[in-house]
């Protein structure tokens, strides 16, 4: 069968010795103690291991020559030897065998101990208007508690009215696409033609002149100079209405 031959350091306990014993996948494990030196001497230490060897489903074994691990490794029906080839030639048998446990009197009547630890309930109790009573109650109840507890109140609000003046300078643009607070506002060009005629028939005359009026204006110079009248001169009539004349 094989062997997981685990050599302890001075410096191993139960934990790490329980550690290193996980990573056996045999089924004997074999611990061999260092020649020198003094661990895992108690028997509590031993009992962890012979407990965990068990949960992992495999045998425990020593080699050790101290004789008061040996003593301790024979109370508890540890396999020891002496060394390594021994323990892999010879027979591992634990020297302690549990005694088979015997009854010393008659079998229990396993109903009369339930009936006598859970006695039965009361007819009245398992009735269904009973149990639809009770529930009822304890609903009613519970409501009335929340219904006490629960804060409640009422809150009225009276706004207040203010008016507000503000005055902005706003200007349209057609390179704008919404109202902003700014002032900016969009606009659109429209283009709109508007015609339209009316007649009415006339009742009276008029004289409307055709060309324009001629006539012959005198100068007199009462200076001793000589002085020049450019065509294109406006004079003006003295009379009123005025009327004007460009001379040429």
């Amino acid at each position: 069968m094989k062997t997981q031959v685990i050599h302890l350091e001075l410096h191993d306990d139960a934990v790490s010795v329980r550690d290193k014993m996980s990573w056996a996948k045999t089924a004997r494990i074999l611990l061999v103690w260092p020649p020198r030196g003094r661990i895992l001497a108690r028997s509590l230490d031993l009992l962890l291991l012979q407990r965990h060897a068990a949960s992992l489903g495999a045998q425990f074994g020593l080699v050790t020559r101290s004789a008061e691990i040996r003593r301790a490794a024979g109370e508890l029906g540890l396999p020891v030897f002496v060394t390594i080839a021994e323990a892999q030639s010879h027979p591992w048998q634990n020297r302690t065998s549990r005694a088979k446990p015997t009854r010393r009197g008659p079998r229990p009547n396993l109903q009369e101990l339930r009936a006598e630890i859970h006695p039965p309930e009361p007819a009245w109790l398992t009735h269904a208007a009973a149990r639809l009573t009770f529930f009822t109650l304890g609903v009613i109840a519970v409501l009335a508690v929340v219904l006490l507890f629960i804060p409640s109140a009422t809150i009225s609000l009276d706004p207040k009215l203010q008016t507000q003046d503000l005055t902005l300078q706003v200007s349209a643009s057609q390179n704008v696409t919404s109202v902003n607070v700014a002032g900016n506002l969009p606009a659109h060009k429209m283009s709109v033609v508007v015609e339209g005629s009316q007649s009415a028939q006339a009742t009276g005359q008029a004289s409307v002149p055709d060309k324009p009026a001629q006539g012959v204006a005198r100068f007199r110079n009462l200076t001793t100079s000589v002085i020049g009248i450019p065509a294109g001169t406006v004079i003006r009539a003295s009379n009123e209405p005025a009327v004007h004349f460009v001379t040429t």
